[in-house]
């Protein structure tokens, strides 16, 4: 009997080529995913590489609005302070034209008094003309 026609080597010989098989198709499925996880590395790194462009534009452009933002504030502070010195002048302006008012009605009501005909410029009058 020949032992290479016996059932126990014929089904250890079919295993052993399954094995094989599988040993195989292991081995080409294990390079595969070497070669996915390769281009899924170089994929990751170029997209790293973009991100940091775009942190770095990010960065850029934070650093634009916080600088407007400033000028922005500055001018705020500089429109508020000019409001607050124009409310004081007003305040100062109405006084005068007040006192100014007050000497034209002055002014006006000497010159319709009447004076002994020879029209003599009143001395009320002089003095409440001076500085108009």
């Amino acid at each position: 009997m020949n032992p290479l026609k016996s059932i126990p080597f014929q089904a250890l010989a079919i295993v052993a080529a399954g094995l094989a098989a599988m040993l195989f198709v292991q081995t080409m499925r294990l390079n595969g995913a070497k070669d996915a996880l390769e281009a899924k590395r170089n994929e990751l790194a170029n997209c790293e590489a973009q991100h940091a462009v775009t942190r770095q534009s990010v960065r850029a452009l934070e650093s634009v609005i916080d600088d407007l933002n400033n000028r922005a504030l500055a001018r705020g502070e500089a429109y508020a302070q000019g409001l607050e010195e124009a409310e004081k002048r007003a305040v100062e302006l109405a006084k005068l034209s007040a006192e100014s008012d007050r000497r034209i009605s002055e002014l006006r009501k000497a010159a319709r008094e009447q004076v002994n005909g020879d029209c003599p410029v009143p001395k009320a009058l002089r003095d409440l003309a001076q500085g108009l």
